[in-house]
């Protein structure tokens, strides 16, 4: 306590001191970043429940950010430290990453990214400007797909800590539970704010609609559908009648959220996480009752909303497509994707066995020519096949099978609470649904889209069986 009051004068004084240097405004947007570091310092767990609460938002730029400042890193990088002084000092477990992460997935990203900057000499300044900053210099390059990325398997190792040495690990949950509907609060009040109907927005000419907020539509679609999938799986483990009416609501905000997105991807992982918890439940009852919310949802959904699932398959009035170039042929269902497919594919045979570096499209010949204007492959797999040729391929998707297999032995562990034990159930459905959506979506490194997946992942950490820790855990606990 004594601790936490020094550091609030201390903290107090300098806010008074950066008040008269450089205004109140910006003494205020920094006494927001920081004043949670106090009780962090504390206990590393606040800070890993701010981590949940605020990474989701992390590329929302709709407010702004301060320049070389983003909350999300410096929460992670402070939690990382506080749990990190913790341990040394208390000397306390530490949980285990499995090996399989650190071999079948970070080893293969790391290898890419570096046969990716042999590459990035390639690049003329108007290739650069269409596909990305990030290609820029070697330092952004390394940053955007080296680093970056393991802010979110830092994040989730921390999760795992955090509920391992809680009495109360189910707290997790409502702050994932919070996260989400933060996120589609954001939405909502975007879309509000913009005062343009269903029908524009859900055009398919306006699939950018959602890109000043910091992420594309199909990009939020996989998010609520991820959220959407643990918090189904939960309702039935939940007990009161309150609790599960507050469930139905929020569940009900995150559906809504996600079918405003206008993403077909993210209609289909719900679709399919659905259809996992039918399956998964075993009474009929319940399945029943789930199937006629469906059919129900579907039939109460707007127009746009109906004609932007059936654009390509015979509805919706929407003659045109989202162009992946200029030169894209007309293709309703795949809003251009196979035309996009075709014309990269001959990339894959400069390098099939080992891949041409993390986002090897940038320099494709498709795009050196300009008939392709996207480093995005717009398809979770051929961007592995890409970036890490066939031998990554196998490596990486069995990282994936993996995953799936942690999230249901974690879920069927004795020692699991239930309510955990049904998120984890729902985090499998989500990703099984994921990996449906990344046919036409996705990168297979971690992205924003993910994050839900990610923050399970770390719960899912600390309630791995003894036995397959020891087959698949990387350190010792004590390391």
């Amino acid at each position: 306590m004594k601790l936490i009051i020094s550091l609030a004068l201390l903290f107090s004084a300098l806010l008074g001191a950066i008040s008269g240097l450089i205004g109140g405004a910006a003494a205020v947007a920094i006494f927001v970043l920081i004043f949670p570091l106090i009780f962090i310092l504390k206990d590393f767990r606040f800070g890993v429940a701010a981590v949940i609460l605020v990474l989701p938002l992390a590329n929302i730029t709709l407010l702004g950010h301060i320049p070389g400042l983003n909350p999300a890193n410096v929460l992670i990088a402070v939690t990382f430290g506080a749990f990190w002084l913790s341990h040394m000092m208390y000397h306390d477990p530490l949980v285990r990453l499995p090996r399989i992460i650190w071999w079948r997935y970070i080893l293969p990203i790391g290898l890419a990214t570096m046969v990716g900057l042999t590459h990035l000499r390639e690049l003329t300044p108007l290739m650069i400007f269409r596909v990305g900053e990030e290609f820029k210099t070697p330092v952004n390059y390394v940053l955007q797909f080296g680093l970056k990325p393991l802010l979110f398997v830092l994040a989730a190792w921390l999760i795992g800590n955090a509920v391992r040495s809680s009495k109360h690990p189910e707290r997790y949950l409502l702050a994932f539970t919070t996260s989400l509907l933060l996120l589609a609060a954001v939405l909502l009040g975007y879309i509000l704010w913009s005062g343009l109907g269903l029908s524009v927005i859900g055009g398919a000419r306006a699939r950018l609609f959602l890109s000043p907020l910091g992420l594309h539509a199909n990009e939020f679609g996989a998010m609520f559908a991820t959220g959407f999938a643990v918090l189904l799986f939960m309702l039935p483990a939940l007990k009161g009648f309150a609790t599960r009416v507050l469930m139905l609501g929020a569940i009900g905000v995150v559906l809504v959220a996600l079918l405003l997105t206008f993403s077909r991807g993210g209609y289909v992982a719900a679709l399919a996480a659905t259809l996992y918890f039918m399956v998964a439940q075993r009474r009929a009852r319940l399945a029943l009752a789930s199937a006629v919310a469906v059919v129900v949802l579907a039939l109460a959904a707007p127009q746009a909303v109906q004609d932007r699932f059936m654009t390509g398959l015979g509805g919706g009035s929407e003659g045109s497509h989202e162009l992946m170039s200029g030169h894209a042929s007309d293709d309703e269902l795949t809003a251009g994707r196979m035309w996009l497919w075709r014309q990269t594919f001959p990339a894959f045979y400069k390098n099939p066995v080992t891949g041409s570096g993390l986002g090897s499209q940038a320099w494709s010949d498709a795009v050196k020519t300009g008939v392709v204007r996207t480093a995005a492959n717009h398809n979770l797999y051929l961007s592995i096949l890409y970036d890490t040729g066939l031998v990554g391929m196998v490596v990486v998707l069995t990282f994936f099978v993996s995953v799936y297999r942690g999230f249901k032995a974690a879920a069927q562990n004795p020692a699991t609470p239930p309510l955990i034990a049904a998120a984890l159930q729902g985090a499998a459905a989500a990703l099984v649904g994921y990996g449906l959506m990344s046919f036409t979506n996705s990168r297979f490194w971690p992205q924003s889209d993910q994050v839900f997946l990610w923050f399970m992942f770390g719960i899912s950490l600390a309630y791995l069986p003894a036995e397959l820790v020891r087959r698949r855990a990387s350190v010792p606990a004590a390391a």
